[in-house]
């Protein structure tokens, strides 16, 4: 049996950018998005009212 040697190198070798590239564009845009709705929602709630069912 052989095992590939690559390194983290070859996650952005021709053949692997654009899937590196995809995956770490959804994982920043997902991290955005949480951080920007956690820092906003309390202010939304309060603004409609909605506070006492805010958990």
């Amino acid at each position: 049996m052989s095992e590939n040697e690559s390194g983290w190198g070859g996650l952005f070798s021709a053949e692997n950018r654009g899937s590196a590239v995809a995956l770490s564009a959804g994982v920043a845009l997902y991290a955005t998005n949480s951080y920007i709705v956690i820092t906003i929602l309390p202010s939304v709630v309060q603004d409609i009212g909605g506070l006492a069912w805010y958990a």
